[in-house]
């Protein structure tokens, strides 16, 4: 497995591989498990994005996105929704 990316939030990490997959670890809902109190010591490959190639991810205190190739292609995984837009003055990945 080649990593193309890690991201950092406050209680979470991400991982996005070569093959457009993506794992997380730490607690929180950023772990894809659609629960505040989940928690993870070892990486965990996120089930729900499992059918869609990943191209970025970005992760911080409030947010945890994954852009996909699917539509809509923003999943975010605090609250569980996919998304066509996301507005962000901080992120340019993410900047429509």
């Amino acid at each position: 497995m080649v990593i193309r990316k890690v991201c950092c939030g406050s209680q979470s990490t991400l991982v996005l591989t070569s093959g457009g997959k993506v794992y997380a670890w730490g607690c929180g809902p950023c772990l894809g498990m659609g629960s505040a109190d989940a928690t993870s010591a070892k990486p965990k490959l996120i089930e729900v994005l499992q059918p869609y190639c990943v191209l970025d991810i970005s992760v911080g205190d409030s947010h945890c996105l994954a852009l996909t190739q699917g539509k809509p292609p923003v999943y975010d995984l605090l609250s569980g929704v996919w998304m066509y837009r996301i507005y962000s003055c901080t992120s340019r990945m993410f900047r429509t």
